[in-house]
C-alpha cells in the first residue's frame, strides 16, 4: 500500500506544489524520499519554460532543528469547491539545519492553470502554507493538488517520522479567497488533528 500510494500520487500530476523546480534546476522538495512522499517531488521533470515564482507565504516562520508538517492531496473541483480524494496524505519530518528553504516556484506545464493560496493552522498550533492548483495535466483523473507545509526557514536533512491519511475540503474558492477544513488521521483511522484553512487569493499561472 506504501509503494502504491506513492507511484499512484506520482503519476497522476507531478506533483505540483511540493516542487519547487525552474527552469535549469532539478525538483526540490522538503519530502524525502524515503516516506510514502517520496515520489511526491524527487523525479519529476523540470519546467516546460520558466517557473513562476509563488505567491508569498504570511505563515509563521519556523527554524530547524525540530518535527515539522507536510500535506499533500489530489482531489477534485466542483464549481468553487475542492475535495481531496484517497491520494491525500499528511507527513511529520525531522529536519536538521541547513540552507534549504521550502518550494517558492511554480512549475510551467505548458498550459495555464490558477493556483490559490493561503495558510493552514492546526489544533496543536502548527500553521503553515497552502497551495492547492487547479489544473488539467497528463489526461489525469483529478483536476486538483493541494502542497502545504510549515514555513521553515534554513532546514538540511529530513527524516521521516510519522503519516497517515488527510481529509481536506475547501469551498468558496475565488481570486479574494476562501476557507475550508482538514482532519488528520493516523493508518489506524483515528483523528489525530483537525485545522483550518484561510486561502488569501489566486494567481494564473501561463
Amino acid at each position: 500500500m506504501k509503494n502504491g500510494f506513492a507511484a499512484a500520487i506520482a503519476a497522476a500530476t507531478a506533483a505540483l506544489l511540493v516542487t519547487g523546480c525552474g527552469e535549469n534546476h532539478p525538483a526540490q522538495s522538503f519530502v524525502p524520499g524515503t516516506s510514502s512522499f517520496g515520489n511526491f517531488s524527487w523525479t519529476f521533470h523540470k519546467s516546460i519554460g520558466p517557473a513562476t515564482a509563488l505567491p508569498p507565504c504570511s505563515a509563521k516562520t519556523y527554524k530547524p532543528p525540530g518535527k515539522f508538517t507536510v500535506l499533500a492531496a489530489l482531489g477534485e473541483f466542483s464549481g468553487s469547491s475542492f475535495s481531496g480524494a484517497g491520494l491525500s496524505l499528511w507527513g511529520t519530518f525531522t529536519a536538521t539545519k541547513g540552507f534549504n528553504n521550502p518550494p517558492n516556484m511554480a512549475p510551467n506545464f505548458g498550459t495555464k492553470y490558477t493556483i490559490y493560496y493561503g495558510t493552514f493552522k492546526l489544533n496543536s498550533g502548527v500553521q503553515g502554507c497552502i497551495y492547492v492548483a487547479k489544473v488539467t495535466y497528463m489526461g489525469v483523473s483529478f483536476d486538483g493538488a493541494v502542497g502545504a507545509w510549515q514555513n521553515v526557514r534554513g532546514y538540511g536533512t529530513a527524516t521521516p517520522s510519522a503519516e497517515g491519511p488527510l481529509a481536506i475540503s475547501l469551498k468558496s474558492l475565488s481570486p479574494k479567497g476562501g476557507s475550508g477544513t482538514l482532519t488528520l488521521k493516523d493508518p489506524g483511522g483515528k483523528t489525530i488533528a483537525t485545522g483550518t484553512v484561510s486561502i488569501k487569493g489566486s494567481k494564473v499561472i501561463k
